[in-house]
Formats: structure tokens, sequence, C-alpha cells
């Protein structure tokens, strides 16, 4: 009695969809390995789509893993493998997918093409822009002199 919609990217048996870093769809036919896509598309890394929408990071495949047939998957640039998955790879997700169904995890809201260039400006820094650094903390302990 949950929330959760299960999510289906299924194309034909023998080939996969594949979304480039320009937004465009590819249709790929099997069998084929994601360093064969990489080497397309230099300084680009591959990304299941399942595992983008589960985790919204973009979790990188090994370069000797072979596409599934009728999955969907993200060419994204190599800096950005790891990070947290932005809006728009999401809403790329849901609309290249065969079936259109209500997504359990994300939301997805319309944007302007004003708030686009403020998330573009934000996001030049480091390809990692949500993700801080932080130092670990370690208490200092020092001995306290009671006074007699």
């Amino acid at each position: 009695m949950g929330n959760g919609v299960s999510c289906s990217f299924k194309t034909s048996a023998n080939s996969a969809k594949c979304i480039d870093p320009d937004g465009n769809i590819r249709k790929l036919a099997l069998p084929v390995e994601a360093a064969e896509v990489m080497l397309e598309c230099p300084g680009c890394v591959v990304a299941p789509a399942k595992e983008v929408l589960i985790s919204l990071r973009v979790a990188a495949m090994r370069a000797d893993e072979e596409l599934k047939p009728g999955e969907l998957y993200l060419v994204l640039p190599a800096a950005r493998a790891g990070c947290r998955a932005r809006d728009a790879e999401l809403r790329a997700i849901v609309r290249f997918s065969k079936k259109k169904r209500r997504m359990c995890c994300t939301k997805v809201f319309p944007v302007s093409e004003k708030e686009v260039k403020i998330e573009e400006k934000r996001n030049t820094g480091s390809p990692c822009s949500g993700m801080k650094s932080y130092r670990n903390w370690a208490p200092v302990l020092e001995t306290i002199s009671e006074g007699m």
C-alpha cells in the first residue's frame, strides 16, 4: 500500500536508447559495451537511467560493461560522475522513457529560461556543484585543571 511506482524504459529486444550530452536520443544496436559509446563521445561516461532515478546520482558504468537490451542510458561529461543528477537530466529521462509514468522519487517542475540561466551561473564552479567538501572534525581534548 505504498506510493511507489515502477519505472520501465523498454525499447526493442536488440537495442538500447542513449541520451547524449546535447539531449538528443540515439538507438544503439546491441551488443555494445560502454567503452564503445565513450569512444564516440570523448570525455564522457555512460550512466544507466534507472540507477540515476533511484539514487539521484550519476553512477558511471565501467568501460567493459555491456549495455542491456531495452534500457535507457545517459551519456554525460566525466566530471559529472558521482554528482547529483540535475533536474534537466531527470526531465530527459522522463521525456524519453517509453511508458510515461509518475516517478516516485522525483519532482519535476516546469522551469523558465530565466531560472535555467540562474542555475547555470550557480553551477559554473565545480562539476559537482551541490557537493561541498567538509574537513573531518576532531575534538580538542585538553585537561581541566581543578584549582584548590
